[in-house]
């Protein structure tokens, strides 16, 4: 991965590097980089959407965390404190509270299938 020219080039191929690329640019807040590199996996597991998530919302932007949660096909825990946790430090408690409540739904419901 390099810089050249403002713009940003990165390996394409192996989804673990991909994965790493997308936990830098999170991680510096750069998620319009990250947003590339994530728009161009053919696959996105849990982790990456989790990475997403936690990009957006470190960098205060909740309501595009709170989208890219709605769009996940499967959430872990993980996923779920991501998303609670970052409304409940933005002072959304009611959505928090919400969102908790589903988590719980979500989790009875998947404990009773067989």
């Amino acid at each position: 991965m390099y810089t050249q020219g403002g713009s940003c080039c990165w390996v394409r191929g192996f989804s673990s590097i991909r994965i790493g690329v997308i936990e830098l640019y999170s991680s510096c807040g750069v998620m319009e980089d990250a947003e590339k590199v994530f728009d161009e996996m053919y696959q996105r597991d849990v982790i990456v959407w989790n990475l997403m998530i936690r990009g957006f919302c470190k960098r205060g932007d909740d309501d595009m965390g709170l989208c890219l949660f709605t769009q996940m096909r499967k959430w872990s825990v993980v996923s779920w404190n991501i998303m609670i946790s970052c409304l409940a430090q933005s002072l959304r408690d009611s959505e928090a509270l919400g969102l908790f409540h589903d988590m719980l739904d979500w989790g009875l419901s998947r404990m009773r299938q067989p």
